[in-house]
């Protein structure tokens, strides 16, 4: 029985004794890795200015290995064809303003009929419009903007309008890619000339 205790002794030492050592292993890799603190951020979305002047911006799922799901929403923005010839060098910031003044000066005039209802804007009396300018300021959108386009030429006139208003570009490869950037350019410096930018 003696020989029982000293045994039962001994293995409670060795327990004791390794149980030490292994709190002091967990305890070691405690202050040596610090811990990791879990933040959950809210998701960021476009500012409402931005979202206001393109609403019709895509939510798409793009796959993410950082997030636990794999895959996050995002709002992609559709740049248009202007802008993208800015970005890639071959506008300069003086045609770029001066082809995003002609754009935003025909969305404000509203020159064409709108076939969607408009909430803001309100006929006194329920008389439709006739596709006549509602307010002061559209009337003076639509002049300045009928103004600065009778710069142009006819021809060139439907090009910037398919170009600028509608965003619609003719994809050409070669020299006829560079023959439109080259009219596109004229075009713009021309109405740069108009507007003294």
């Amino acid at each position: 029985m003696a020989k029982a205790t000293a045994r039962q002794s001994k293995a409670i030492v060795e327990l004791a004794a390794s149980m030490k050592a292994r709190a002091a292993q967990v305890q070691a890799k405690r202050i040596a890795r610090p811990r990791e603190l879990k933040i959950k951020i809210p998701p960021m979305d476009a500012t409402p200015e931005r979202l206001a002047k393109e609403p019709d911006a895509s939510m798409i799922e793009v796959k993410d290995e950082k997030n636990a799901a794999g895959s996050i929403v995002v709002r992609r923005f559709r740049s248009t064809h202007l802008d993208r010839l800015h970005k890639n060098g071959k506008l300069t910031l003086q045609q770029w303003q001066a082809g995003e003044w002609y754009r935003n000066k025909h969305d404000e005039g509203h020159p064409s009929p709108r076939v969607t209802a408009q909430y803001g804007h309100h006929v006194p009396g329920g008389e439709p419009s006739y596709g006549l300018a509602r307010t002061e300021y559209q009337l003076r959108c639509r002049q300045d903007w009928l103004a600065a386009r009778s710069c142009w030429t006819r021809d060139q006139q439907g090009f910037m309008d398919r170009f600028l208003v509608r965003d619609e570009l003719p994809r050409y490869g070669g020299r006829k890619a560079m023959r439109n950037i080259a009219f596109i350019r004229d075009a713009l410096e021309e109405m740069r000339d108009y507007l003294r930018y």
